[in-house]
């Protein structure tokens, strides 16, 4: 079990809680201080000094490089471990998930993770996220479904070795890049129980949403994945150009609404050169122009 945790002090705690309470322990828990400084790491030694638990627990401290440098640090610290579980530090485990997901490979030597349901937290709501469409997935299926989640999916550690980790350049969208890695190797299996649970209302939020970023790294991280590390070489050019189109113009509709109208405009042009019938990568060329010529007008 490995936790990359950066300036949240009380929710990884809680986090950590979850984990103590799984019915199949973790052979080993690995947090990983992304540079928090606020004496997150503290806590975290005193949580384990105060619960003594009878699995090897240790606390790893790093300069601030993001999470997928976390995990990747973390990864190293469990070389011992068959399987990894990323538990994102706002988020909790049902306490039976390790032993459900665990059992979720035996009999599937070609599966390179598996995912369970999960619930979501959002806006003071709750609800059942059911991912039972990740099941058989492979790299192809991710293009066009999206990502299931990192706390909800454990994966295979060989494959994680052998494929690098995380790419610690991404400062956000590198599980998304990750798991397009995983996909390539092997197909994922779906736990229909709801073992996790993702929380986005905790008071220890960052003060800003990356979500703007996310969108705006989506279509270089699939380009990168397609056309630097061999993706488009065996998937097919139908289900890749489709996504790729749609991603860069979901790019420029962000970068409209930031009034980043150049670069909203350079997007629209790549989501069209990628896939000429996407109607939605003209329509945000338009609308580019639009604001362009109004800025113009205006002398903004």
């Amino acid at each position: 079990m490995i936790v990359p945790v950066y300036r949240r002090p009380r929710v990884v705690l809680e986090a950590l809680d979850s984990v103590a309470a799984q019915t199949r322990p973790p052979d080993r828990l690995v947090v990983v201080d992304d540079g928090s400084g606020d004496g997150t790491a503290e806590g975290v030694e005193a949580w384990i000094a105060a619960r003594r638990p009878a699995w090897p627990a240790h606390v790893l401290r790093q300069e601030n490089r993001g999470q997928g440098a976390a995990r990747n640090r973390g990864a190293e610290h469990a070389a011992d471990c068959d399987l990894f579980a990323f538990l994102d530090s706002d988020n909790l485990l049902e306490p039976a998930f390790l032993e459900r997901m665990t059992a979720a490979f035996e009999g599937e030597p070609r599966a390179v993770a598996a995912t369970c349901d999960r619930w979501l937290h959002r806006r003071g709501k709750r609800r059942v996220q059911r991912l039972r469409r990740f099941h058989g997935a492979t790299a192809a299926d991710l293009i066009r479904l999206g990502f299931p989640g990192t706390t909800n999916t454990v994966v295979r550690a060989s494959t994680f070795r052998e494929i690098g980790g995380y790419d610690p350049g991404f400062a956000v969208a590198e599980d998304a890049h990750f798991m397009l890695h995983l996909g390539l190797r092997g197909h994922w299996v779906h736990v229909p129980e709801v073992l996790s649970v993702r929380r986005e209302d905790t008071d220890e939020e960052p003060p800003a949403s990356n979500l703007p970023a996310r969108r705006l790294l989506r279509a270089p991280v699939l380009e990168l994945f397609l056309f630097e590390d061999g993706g488009a070489d065996v998937l097919h050019p139908r289900v890749w150009r489709v996504r790729l189109s749609r991603r860069w113009a979901s790019a420029a509709r962000v970068l409209v609404r930031l009034g980043r109208i150049d670069e909203a405009l350079a997007c629209a042009r790549r989501a069209r050169e990628v896939w000429p019938w996407n109607l939605v990568a003209w329509l945000q060329t338009a609308r580019a122009k639009f604001h362009a010529k109004r800025r113009s007008a205006t002398g903004a």
